[in-house]
């Protein structure tokens, strides 16, 4: 019983998550329609259009850089409470960080607007993953727990 409330609490965790980043990936993509709107108003008789200076890329990361650290914590927890599913997830996380940092190089010739698309992908696909990694860690940590009452 005590197993199926972590389950149904990580469950719901996940689908948070991933309702908060579909919202926030609509949001950009709102936000960028508007600006284009913007930028795409053209004077009648002049070619030149209206443009606004390019928005801020300063951006708070101090909440996902907690996330992450915490992830590599319960990755790091799975090597000896779930081992059999520990290297696979090593193996996951390795090719994220990876990718990420293939992304981080080529980031800077990117336009804003799709630095911030690709910024929210990148963070959906960690927290996605470092959802995955705590469910699995919830779920071994619980059966080491109702096995041990047996």
């Amino acid at each position: 019983m005590a197993g199926t409330n972590i389950f149904r609490k990580s469950s719901l965790y996940v689908i948070k998550l991933f309702i908060a980043y579909t919202f926030a990936i609509f949001l950009s993509q709102t936000a960028m329609a508007a600006k284009k709107s913007k930028e795409m108003s053209v004077v009648v008789g002049n070619v030149s259009a209206e443009s606004e200076p390019e928005e801020s890329l300063e951006v708070d990361n101090s909440g996902y850089e907690h996330e992450l650290k915490a992830c590599q914590q319960e990755l790091a927890l799975l090597e000896s409470s779930v081992p059999d599913k520990y290297q696979s997830f090593k193996t996951k996380y390795d090719r994220l960080m990876s990718d990420i940092s293939g992304y981080a190089s080529i980031r800077s010739g990117i336009r804003p607007q799709l630095q911030r698309s690709m910024d929210s992908l990148w963070q959906f696909r960690t927290y996605r993953l470092c959802a995955e990694i705590n469910l699995t860690l919830l779920q071994g940590l619980s059966e080491d727990a109702a096995g041990d009452g047996k």
